[in-house]
């Protein structure tokens, strides 16, 4: 941003409904008091689904669109944001795939980082709600209203009356995990940011005009009130608002997972702060070792189910890791006795840029009462869920009793207690991030959390790894409740996660 609050580039449209004056202005060389600018939300889309590209600006084209943006290269999205910002009296508008530099590395990765900050010193967000690609307009011909016929009590008396369907407004009830994806703009991990940072939204939707502000969503035939976006994330500290953001934005889709980070990394950097530390691949480094415990929620039947991204997108022990919901659980934690301790932590940001955003490597090294155990693959459950079942086999030493923490029919009872049986078995469910086939090999628990008395004081929390072939690391696995007891005798282990 320059020093008078305005984003490196803007679109200058000149609110003179002429098409060829529309161009790229220098936000430095903005003078005067005409500075109000407006910024777009839109989706891309992909090549498969699209009839007309998205216009960007690369380094061979960036003089030419200083000087003119040609009409005919815009998409129908693009043409009705201009015409909306005329109409609203604004001169200028951000637009991403126009205003960054899409083929300078260095620069998208600078310009990510300031995101947090256009879209809260905008005007305005003009939101491309309903438009999964630049082919979508926001004016369209919606349905009109059904006329009916009411008769009086007197024969010749005779009424109308012209109604319209109730509009569903359930994807703007964003405290929904699933609801919240059903319109195309809302699936889309950019957005989130955009739309909670915007101080005014409005929702070009399918059905209707949603105007959105810092408190409440407003409509043409309101019945009731929904809280905005920014009122259902905001708790009273700044953990809570992290995670209460994190929650609902893990479950949104991106073309390219690499842009998980950073397209967080502007409200990262807006949240940052000594009571969070430093920030650790979509984690902060005050809240270890608890922090390293969040939890997958399985996707409903039909969704697409949890997997782990081919490409890099961070360390095994960040949420970041996994395509999936997730969930924190920050008040739970905070009743319970911490037993590990995180020794250190290293991240390596792939641009230095961006300190919020991708990271090329990463590990942290945890200390806590560890248990070598088996992995055992379940049979029951839910198809979509089965390949994540497992059980954990841990022989224990004083003993020499094996204790299954997953199975044991006969006694489930003290089987689900951890302590042995007549069968010197103990269940106890377990369920992987990410199906892998991992049945019979063996892995790691550490404990990380003991479980307040006030819950069950023969519970706890533990990471669950698994050695990486020929290294001395290891990486995540899963979350499990485990047994205390198997940790009373247990030596402590530090153990390198990526």
């Amino acid at each position: 941003m320059t020093d008078r609050g305005l984003p490196t580039r803007l679109v200058d449209v000149s609110p003179d409904d002429r098409a060829e004056s529309i161009r790229l202005a220098i936000g430095s060389e903005i003078t005067g008091k005409d500075t109000q600018f407006a910024a777009l939300s839109h989706c891309w889309g992909d090549n498969r689904h699209r009839v007309k590209a998205v216009p960007k600006t690369k380094i061979d084209t960036l003089q030419r669109h200083l000087h003119k943006i040609e009409w005919e290269d815009l998409t129908p999205t693009f043409r009705d944001t201009i015409a909306v910002v005329r109409r609203l009296g604004l001169k200028y508008v951000w637009i991403d795939s126009l205003c960054i530099v899409q083929d300078d590395p260095a620069e998208f990765a600078r310009e990510a980082a300031r995101m947090a900050l256009v879209y809260s010193q905008a005007q305005v967000v003009i939101a491309a709600t309903r438009g999964s690609t630049g082919d979508a307009r926001l004016f369209h011909d919606r349905r009109a209203a059904q006329k009916i016929t009411i008769h009086d009590t007197h024969p010749c008396e005779r009424s109308y009356l012209h109604v319209n369907e109730a509009i569903p407004h359930d994807p703007f009830l964003t405290n929904d995990p699933y609801r919240f994806n059903t319109t195309p703009l809302f699936e889309r991990a950019w957005c989130f940011q955009e739309r909670l940072l915007g101080k005014r939204v409005v929702h070009f939707s399918a059905e209707e005009i949603v105007f959105e502000c810092g408190e409440n969503i407003d409509w043409t035939f309101k019945t009731k009130t929904l809280k905005s976006l920014r009122r259902v994330v905001t708790p009273a500290s700044r953990v809570e608002l992290w995670y209460n953001v994190v929650e609902p934005y893990s479950a949104c889709a991106l073309h390219d997972e690499r842009d998980r980070l950073p397209a967080l990394s502007g409200f990262a950097g807006l949240v940052a702060s000594t009571e969070l530390g430093e920030y650790c691949a979509g984690l902060w480094r005050h809240e270890f070792p608890s922090g390293l415990l969040w939890r997958v929620v399985r996707a409903p039947p039909g969704e697409t189910q949890t997997y782990r991204p081919e490409e890099y997108c961070g360390p095994s022990w960040s949420w970041i890791a996994v395509r999936a919901r997730v969930e924190a659980q920050i008040g739970w934690h905070s009743a319970n006795e911490v037993v590990a301790e995180v020794l250190d932590v290293q991240t390596i940001p792939t641009s230095l840029e961006d300190r919020f955003g991708a990271v090329d490597a990463a590990f942290l090294i945890l200390a806590g009462p560890a248990v070598h155990v088996t992995l055992q693959q379940e049979s029951s459950g839910h198809q979509q869920t089965r390949d994540c079942l497992m059980s954990l086999a841990h022989k224990f030493k004083d003993s020499g009793e094996n204790h299954t923490a997953a199975g044991d029919d006969e006694n489930p009872e003290r089987a689900h207690s951890g302590r042995p049986n007549s069968h010197n078995t103990s269940r106890q469910p377990f369920e992987l991030d990410v199906p892998a086939a991992v049945d019979g090999q063996q892995a790691v628990c550490i404990a990380v959390e003991r479980w307040h008395p006030r819950i069950n004081s023969g519970q706890g929390t533990c990471l669950v790894l698994q050695a990486v072939p020929d290294a001395a690391t290891y990486s995540r696995l899963g979350v499990s409740f485990c047994p205390a007891s198997w940790f009373q005798a247990a030596r402590r282990m530090e153990v390198k996660i990526v």
